[in-house]
């Protein structure tokens, strides 16, 4: 048996090729003895990967735990700007390393601070430095929650929100009703000029006759509709009567289902309709309104980051101040 035979020298392992020439050779000379195979008599050792024989070149660009060539874009950045980012991957804020301007509110802070406790020696002045400096950052939380505030109360509401609380009917046609100022005495007066016009029963006596359903509703309030709409002071309290019977003869126009509706599409008044609905609903759409403003203003003053904040700098100057006090009484006691 050859130097290329079973076991390797320099590993100490088997050869997958040796392997099976030996087996060929045993099985040739030893015929398979007692119905065994010479393999049985092979030492039983861990395979080792192939190495380069002596004298074949090894290949150095190839890994050879994960038998796929060496990456090329391992090892990090090379260029000189990605090296200098990569450098600075563990710093978190360099609030220790730079130099902080600081602004005049805490120049401020720091002098009143100074006028109120008068400290004595480098720690009591480093814990009131601490202590303007807790006070600017609480006056810079109160002022961001203040502007807060002051954007719910003048900002105008969201229209998506105020169009899915109100349920509007008009939501992809006449969206901008919602954008402008209700002016409910102008809405009453554009539904009249079109009332007066409009929902005027048919001239055609024996169709007049044949009045039923929806336009016998619209015929019957009609000379009603043309004095109350005109009157200035038309209220839910001393006409719901009148304003209900109208409800309902509106919302079958806004369906076709009456001669009105018919006429208001032909002539494009359907705005008329639109009008109408925001009169009606003028008080719901403020409440609206006031409510969804309500509720960003709770969800102003409950916000947990700046209540978290809040209270992080309070017990940071709270901490000061009892430092400033142990500071005093340990000097008094020398």
């Amino acid at each position: 048996m050859d130097d290329r035979t079973l076991i390797d020298g320099a590993s100490g392992g088997l050869r997958m090729t040796d392997i099976g020439q030996d087996t060929h050779a045993a099985q040739g000379t030893a015929g398979g003895v007692g119905g065994q195979s010479a393999l049985a008599n092979l030492p039983k050792v861990a395979l080792s990967p192939k190495r380069p024989l002596h004298g074949e070149p090894e290949v150095l660009d190839q890994d050879k735990r994960l038998k796929r060539p060496r990456s090329k874009r391992s090892g990090g950045p090379r260029t000189e700007n990605g090296v200098a980012s990569s450098s600075k991957n563990s710093v978190k804020h360099g609030a220790y390393a730079l130099h902080q301007p600081q602004t005049d509110a805490y120049h401020e802070k720091l002098s009143a601070v100074i006028d109120e406790l008068n400290p004595h020696g480098v720690i009591s002045r480093t814990l009131c430095r601490d202590i303007a400096h807790g006070l600017t950052k609480l006056e810079a939380i109160n002022a961001y929650e203040r502007l807060q505030l002051h954007k719910v109360e003048h900002d105008d509401v969201s229209l998506g929100e105020l169009v899915r609380r109100l349920d509007f009917p008009w939501a992809e046609t006449h969206l901008d009703a919602l954008c402008t100022p209700i002016q409910p005495h102008a809405l009453k007066l554009q539904v009249h000029l079109v009332w007066e016009r409009l929902a005027l029963q048919p001239c055609d006596a024996t169709k007049a006759d044949r009045l039923s359903g929806p336009d016998l509703r619209v015929a019957s309030i009609y000379k009603q509709g043309c004095e109350l709409l005109a009157h200035p002071g038309l209220s839910e309290f001393e006409h719901g009567l009148f304003l209900n019977k109208l409800d309902v003869v509106m919302l079958e126009a806004r369906h076709g289902l009456s001669y009105l509706g018919r006429r208001l599409a032909k002539a494009k008044e359907t705005s008329t309709l639109v009008s109408y609905w925001l009169f009606r609903n003028h008080a719901r759409i403020q409440d609206c309104i006031n409510s969804i403003k309500t509720e960003r203003m709770i969800e102003v003053l409950t916000d947990e980051r700046l209540v978290r904040a809040s209270a992080q700098v309070q017990r940071g100057l709270k901490e000061g101040l009892t430092s400033i006090k142990a500071v005093r009484e340990l000097r008094s006691q020398a």
